[in-house]
């Protein structure tokens, strides 16, 4: 408890609002109804965030490209991802065609629209 107390002042962020201030800016340069590739912690959990709780843009559809590589997303996130189509079982550049895999190349071909 004394470090938390000595220690506050310093390492208090609660008027830090950078990570927020991204997430914004990543939605602003956005098209409604985009599918989102991102890959990486701030990124992903910062427009995540900004959906989840604060409700902000609704109509993006967040794919973060690292979960896609694990064969549970399709499971436990597919269904959440109204108009992304997900065209195996997961993402792998080695796997394409094989075992249930997909590409990049392959999940773009089934989601790109005009």
């Amino acid at each position: 408890a004394l470090q938390a107390a000595v220690s506050f002042r310093v390492s208090d962020q609660s008027s830090n609002y950078a990570f927020e201030q991204y997430g914004r800016s990543i939605f602003a340069s956005m098209r409604n109804g985009s599918i989102v590739l991102s890959k990486g912690d701030n990124v992903v959990n910062s427009m995540r965030y900004l959906q989840l709780c604060e409700g902000e843009r609704p109509d993006l559809q967040l794919v973060d490209q690292s979960m896609m590589s694990y064969p549970w997303f399709k499971v436990t996130h597919g269904p959440h991802l109204s108009g992304v189509e997900l065209p195996g079982a997961f993402c792998s550049s080695r796997q394409s065609g094989k075992a249930g895999g997909f590409s990049m190349g392959d999940f773009l071909d089934v989601n790109l629209r005009a």
